[in-house]
């Protein structure tokens, strides 16, 4: 993640110098292994991977710092073997 902070005053009006840029590595391991299903709705009848569920959030608290919010199905525990109809096989 990048971040540019932009100068400020003890007012917090811009000071127009120069912004600085901070890039942080947010996640130890990538959030998602393996392969994913690009098909849609077409992913149900060719039981393809939609376990990722491409959710993620970023907000700013009070001090400025970046509070990050993302699904991570790298543990393994994603629950495969679903069939369309909602069973397990």
């Amino acid at each position: 993640m990048s971040q540019v902070v932009y100068p400020v005053s003890t007012t917090g009006a811009a000071t127009g110098a120069g912004p600085s840029v901070a890039q942080v590595r947010v996640t130890p391991h990538p959030m998602h292994y393996n392969d994913i299903c690009l098909a849609g709705s077409g992913c149900i009848a060719s039981q393809g991977n939609r376990n990722l569920a491409d959710f993620f959030a970023v907000t700013i608290d009070h001090t400025g710092a970046a509070e990050i919010v993302y699904d991570d199905t790298s543990n393994g525990l994603a629950q495969p073997g679903f069939t369309p109809t909602g069973t397990r096989p």
